[in-house]
């Protein structure tokens, strides 16, 4: 995969593409292989049903993608919203995260659960449903219950146009956030314990939530959102 990369940087998009289908004839398994075929193949304009097929087999069998199926979906929804690859469009992402929702192995794993689901509410607010963006993003952080998490999601409708799906995603953060799991031992406990004694998370809850209560009074502007 990193060989295949490598040529791909130097424009050789069809060496990489043959290396990683003979890579892929014996590794099926291996979403990076695939994923980064999906790339070689928009690159030279010849994507086909058989390289998306095998996408959605890598991703339904990878043991443990870690969070290269987030990032790689999350780089590709420009692309599949503009049309800029052929045969890659929201539809096709659709399809790819049901395969990675079918992955039983990776699902145990609350991150990954969430990264499906907060990516099916990315595409579904894409196609202007709102509604079911907001369905998945509340099963997304049903799955792994953190304040950043929630946060990140409410700004997401609110700078898509949901001010009010927004201020409901944040009721639910509200309603479970009692149920969140403690960070690890460690650096991430200690930096967790830092950010309750400093009211971190409050202070950006409720700042938050007074930009979204602007932006849905009637003709009122949207204001700019933005959390990491």
């Amino acid at each position: 995969a990193f060989a295949a990369q490598m040529e791909m940087a130097r424009g050789q998009h069809v060496h990489a593409a043959e290396r990683l289908v003979r890579a892929l004839a014996d590794h099926p398994s291996d979403a990076q292989l695939a994923l980064n075929l999906i790339g070689a193949r928009c690159a030279t304009g010849t994507l086909s049903s058989a390289d998306l097929e095998r996408a959605m087999h890598a991703l339904r069998s990878e043991p443990n993608t870690g969070r290269l199926g987030y990032e790689w979906f999350e780089r590709s929804l420009p692309t599949a919203q503009s049309g800029g690859c052929a045969g890659m469009d929201l539809a096709a992402l659709s399809r790819m995260l049901d395969a990675a929702s079918g992955n039983q192995r990776a699902q145990k794993v609350p991150g990954r659960r969430q990264d499906v689901l907060h990516m099916q509410g990315r595409i579904a607010l894409l196609q202007g449903n709102g509604e079911d963006a907001l369905s998945k993003f509340d099963q997304a952080l049903d799955a792994d219950i953190r304040p950043g998490a929630a946060l990140n999601q409410a700004a997401i409708l609110g700078s898509a146009g949901f001010p009010r799906l927004a201020l409901r995603h944040l009721d639910h953060f509200e309603s479970i956030r009692g149920a969140a799991t403690r960070a690890a031992f460690g650096m991430p406990r200690i930096h967790e314990w830092v950010l309750a004694r400093q009211g971190y998370w409050e202070q950006e809850l409720q700042s938050l939530k007074h930009t979204l209560r602007a932006a849905r009074t009637e003709g009122a502007p949207l204001p700019s959102i933005d959390r990491p």
